[in-house]
C-alpha cells in the first residue's frame, strides 16, 4: 500500500519539469556548499515521532552522513552521464574505442567488477517494478545537463553570494532552450549510428577476418542505449513545440517492430549487392 506523502501541481510541460529539477539539484548544492548562513528556516523544529529499531538511542552517524552525501551531492553523478553520451558520440564517428582492450586484461579486470556492480543494482532493485528501473535509466540521462547546469550555478552562486532568479514551476512556458541538449545529443547519437553502419558495409572487405566487427557492434549498443533513453523526452519536446498530441510519434500497431523482417532482407541484399564492386 502506498501512502501519500505531500499534494501539488506537477509541471504540466517538458520545459516546466527541467527547471523543476533544476531548483531540486540547486537547492541539495547550495545545502552541500552552505556558507555561515544557516539554510534552514529558523522557525522549523525538528518532529517528535516513535522511531523503529533495536537501538533508536543510538543512530548510525556513518549511514546518515551516507545519506546526506547521497542527498546533497547526487547532481554530481550527472556527469558521468555526460561523459558517456560524449565518448559515444566520438566512438560511433571515429570506430576509436573508449578503451585500451590488451589481451585477456580487461576480462578479468573490469569485467568482475561489471558484474558484481550489476549485480548490487538487481539486489537493491528487487522491491522495484521493471518499468520503474527502466524510467529511472531514462530520467538519468534526460536530466543530466540541468543537474550539471544546477551544479555550475551553485558553484557561481558560493564564490559571488549571487543566486540567479528561478522561475517558478508553473510560470515556465511551453519550449525552452534547456531542451536543445537533449535533442541535439539525441540527433547526433542517431546519426552516428547510421553513419557507424554505413561506414561498416562500404569498408567490408571479404579477404579480412572481423572487419573491426567487434567494434562496430560495441559502438551501435553505446548508442542505441543513449537513444533509447532519450527518445521519450526529446519526444515530448518535439509534441510540445509544434502543438502535436502526446500519442503522436509512437510506433502505433507495432510497426517497427513487424517490419524487422523485410528491413533486415533489404540491408542483406544491398550489402551482397555491394560486394561486388
Amino acid at each position: 500500500e502506498r501512502y501519500r506523502l505531500a499534494e501539488g501541481d506537477i509541471p504540466e510541460s517538458v520545459a516546466a519539469s527541467l527547471g523543476q529539477r533544476k531548483r531540486w539539484s540547486k537547492g541539495a548544492m547550495q545545502i552541500a556548499m552552505k556558507k555561515s548562513v544557516d539554510l534552514v528556516d529558523p522557525n522549523w523544529t525538528r518532529p517528535k515521532f516513535q522511531t523503529p529499531g533495536p537501538r533508536p538511542d543510538r543512530p548510525s552517524a556513518l549511514m546518515r552522513w551516507i545519506f546526506h552525501v547521497n542527498a546533497t551531492l547526487y547532481p554530481c553523478g550527472s556527469f558521468a552521464a555526460i561523459a558517456f553520451e560524449y565518448v559515444t558520440i566520438y566512438f560511433l564517428f571515429t570506430k576509436q574505442a573508449p578503451m585500451y582492450i590488451a589481451g585477456l586484461r580487461l576480462l578479468y579486470g573490469l569485467v568482475p567488477k561489471l558484474f558484481f556492480q550489476t549485480l548490487l543494482t538487481v539486489l537493491s532493485n528487487q522491491a522495484v517494478a521493471n518499468n520503474d528501473v527502466k524510467r529511472a535509466q531514462e530520467t538519468w540521462f534526460a536530466y543530466a545537463f540541468i543537474n550539471v547546469s544546477a551544479f555550475f550555478e551553485t558553484i557561481y552562486w558560493r564564490v559571488t553570494g549571487k543566486d540567479p532568479k528561478w522561475a517558478n514551476t508553473g510560470a515556465l512556458g511551453r519550449g525552452s532552450r534547456e531542451e536543445l541538449f537533449n535533442v541535439i545529443i539525441f540527433l547526433a547519437t542517431t546519426v552516428g549510428i547510421v553513419w557507424s553502419a554505413v561506414r561498416f558495409v562500404l569498408e567490408f572487405d571479404g579477404r579480412k577476418t572481423s572487419n573491426g566487427a567487434p567494434t562496430v557492434f560495441a559502438a551501435l549498443s553505446m548508442g542505441s542505449f543513449i537513444s533509447s533513453s532519450l527518445w521519450p523526452m526529446v519526444r515530448m519536446s518535439v509534441q510540445e513545440y509544434f502543438g502535436w498530441s502526446y500519442w503522436s510519434l509512437q510506433d502505433q500497431g507495432n510497426f517497427v517492430g513487424n517490419s524487422v523482417v523485410w528491413i533486415s532482407v533489404t540491408a542483406v541484399t544491398l550489402w551482397v549487392y555491394l560486394e561486388k564492386f
